[in-house]
């Protein structure tokens, strides 16, 4: 057995017996206690009366009194042995972030276009553009015929962006009609010669001319697009916690963040479409690991270890932790036998996926290398926080544990045991 763990073993039998010892002679402390008197019995029988009862619901408090602070000494104690080792927060799985529609900023799924509005099919118009393979614009035209060459555009597009290969024009080069316009017998023909996409009944004449919006339909089920993410969470529970997320794609992630006391909810703000720098980045994930674990962060060092980070950072406590931790490895640098941090530079999607693949055990599935060019918001942050950790909204602010905790591990385990033991 490891010095560690008989040290462990010891300071936890040592406390349980100590707890164990008062609890023992809680009968006859108790009765000591002024106004209250010993328990009487007649014929075996316990004689109930008001101080009696007084007495019961006492012994019925320490007794719950004793239990929290034994479970938090153990939690304590097991805590104390393991600094930089952390369990993951949830068990092994997966997400397919490769399927996520990626809202593009400042743009709202509803502001698109503004001519899609009464149209039947304004959800797979939406989709398309959500999707980035239709520009956003003042209008779509929706009950416009689809020409040959637009339909031709769009097709190559989609079929490199959703398939992941590119679609040879010569592919295709047989949809044309004699007036340029794309007909429902064309699109299901298309269907059964193209590759690893649906294959879909095509309602009405096969001689029927197609129009902007049933396209839109047609490709989005051929391609099997993914809905927004924000589809079934539009309407944020709490009421909007910044006054510039009204509307937003992600309003319902980022006030499931504010709601739970992972943001600052005191600023007007939030920034909703700023790109992700490391140190804010640092601030909300850790902010979110502690959360998930019901805990709260205290850190009383005063000096950085990082050449580029000054002393009086207010990300300090966040970034120590997550250092202290190992998860910041992937943006971050040693140089001259010293760290950088590189607090203003921007985090990529591939950085943000390694880091919370190494915190949570989650495996992310999406394109490597487009993600490692590709910068993220706040707001797609705050999406993917609330779905990694699958968070929920808070109607009341959440209580963390009455013990902060501290990032460098000022307080020696004792004083924190002995404030424990104060408690009782």
């Amino acid at each position: 057995m490891s010095v560690a763990s008989k040290t462990k073993t010891k300071m936890f039998v040592t406390v349980f017996l100590g707890l164990m010892a008062v609890s023992s002679v809680l009968p006859t402390w108790a009765n000591t206690i002024p106004g209250t008197s010993p328990i009487t019995t007649v014929n075996s029988i316990v004689t109930s009366t008001p101080s009696n009862q007084d007495l019961s619901q006492l012994r019925t408090r320490l007794k719950d009194r004793f239990s929290w602070v034994a479970t938090e000494v153990r939690s304590l104690i097991n805590g104390s042995t393991s600094v930089g080792n952390d369990s993951p927060v949830l068990a092994a799985r997966t997400i397919d972030v490769s399927q996520w529609i990626w809202v593009q900023a400042s743009v709202s799924r509803q502001d698109f276009f503004v001519d899609i509005g009464n149209d039947p099919y304004v959800s797979y118009i939406t989709r398309l553009a959500a999707y980035d393979v239709l520009t956003p614009a003042q209008n779509f035209y929706p009950q416009n015929y689809f020409r040959g060459d637009d339909f031709s555009s769009l097709l190559m597009k989609l079929y490199q962006k959703a398939i992941g290969q590119p679609l040879n024009a010569q592919d295709i080069a047989w949809i044309v009609s004699t007036d340029g316009i794309v007909t429902k017998g064309m699109v299901q023909q298309l269907m059964y010669s193209l590759k690893n996409i649906e294959k879909i009944d095509v309602d009405g004449n096969p001689y029927d001319k197609l129009i902007r919006s049933e396209w839109a339909y047609y490709l989005v089920r051929m391609f099997n697009l993914p809905v927004l993410a924000v589809d079934e969470k539009s309407t944020a529970p709490l009421g909007d916690m910044f006054t510039d997320i009204a509307n937003h794609p992600f309003a319902y992630d980022i006030n499931t963040l504010g709601s739970l006391g992972i943001l600052n909810t005191t600023s007007s703000k939030f920034y909703p479409d700023n790109y992700l720098r490391h140190y804010d980045f640092t601030i909300l994930f850790v902010n979110a690991l502690l959360a998930s674990k019901g805990w709260s962060l205290n850190s009383l060092s005063n000096n950085s270890q990082f050449a580029d980070v000054e002393a009086s950072a207010s990300y300090l406590p966040q970034l120590e932790y997550a250092t202290d931790h190992g998860y910041l490895d992937y943006i971050t640098m040693s140089k001259g036998g010293q760290l950088y941090f590189q607090p203003n530079s921007f985090i990529t999607r591939h950085e943000v996926y390694q880091i919370l693949t190494k915190a949570l055990n989650i495996q992310f599935v999406y394109d490597k290398e487009q993600a490692d060019h590709q910068k993220m918001s706040r707001a797609e942050l705050a999406r993917l926080l609330v779905e990694s950790f699958q968070f929920v909204p808070q109607a009341h602010p959440v209580t963390t544990s009455w013990f902060p905790l501290s990032s460098t591990w000022d307080l020696s385990v004792l004083t924190k045991l002995k404030t424990l033991l104060s408690m009782l």
